[in-house]
């Protein structure tokens, strides 16, 4: 059982329209349903067995559901996996919809840092596997671009919040609000993908404390 819930994949449909528009319905009537199934079953056996193991076969019997139905809800292997991105893009819609909040720092940079680690720990199975796959990495490339996705974004929403906060003498005037911002994204690239590039996690230190560090750096 997939520790992202069938309720997980059932609810993220509406929060991730604020990040990037679903692909539209297809007419008619799918041979079977079983879109969330679909994609739960999936998002498993990426993680468990590889992309090389991944097929849109196996994927149904694990979901309960017929081969025909992933085609019509996906087109084909490749849509499949890139709706299992788009739906790791939930959390990521949720801390969007709320703001990057008011002026308090470290709420602000905590919920922001939990979020970005929350969609990563589903979307590096993705973006690993498209290493291995022409096919996946050509789709999800092709979704990245089409919807201005990547971390740019985040990026974008922190350093704006940072460079408010120093408008408002709030931190220090000495410091550029998006490399910051840069930083402390690559924190939770590294902390996620770490574990599963090396084995372990020892040296890494917890989202608190590099969020922590930061606001000593950037304070006056």
């Amino acid at each position: 059982m997939s520790v992202y819930s069938r309720s997980f994949w059932s609810g993220y449909h509406a929060g991730v329209s604020s990040v990037a528009e679903s692909s539209p319905a297809r007419r008619g009537r799918p041979p079977t349903g079983g879109r969330e199934q679909i994609l739960a079953a999936a998002y498993d056996l990426l993680n468990e067995k590889g992309i090389a193991k991944l097929t849109t076969k196996a994927v149904a019997e694990r979901a309960g559901v017929s081969e025909g139905s992933i085609f019509y809800h996906f087109k084909d292997r490749a849509g499949m996996l890139s709706a299992v991105f788009e739906a790791a893009l939930l959390p990521l819609a949720q801390f969007r919809e709320r703001g990057a909040g008011s002026d308090e720092l470290r709420p602000t940079l905590l919920g922001f840092t939990a979020a970005v680690e929350e969609f990563l720990q589903r979307a590096v199975v993705i973006m690993f596997a498209a290493q291995a796959d022409t096919e996946l990495k050509s789709e999800l490339t092709s979704y990245l671009g089409e919807h201005d996705l990547g971390p740019q974004r985040g990026v974008r929403i922190i350093g704006e919040f940072l460079a408010k906060l120093q408008d408002g003498s709030q931190i220090r005037a000495d410091i550029d609000p998006h490399t910051a911002a840069f930083m402390l994204l690559s924190s939770c690239m590294l902390r996620v993908s770490h574990p599963r590039l090396i084995g372990h996690s020892r040296g890494v230190p917890s989202r608190e404390q590099v969020v922590d560090q930061l606001i000593t750096m950037i304070s006056k």
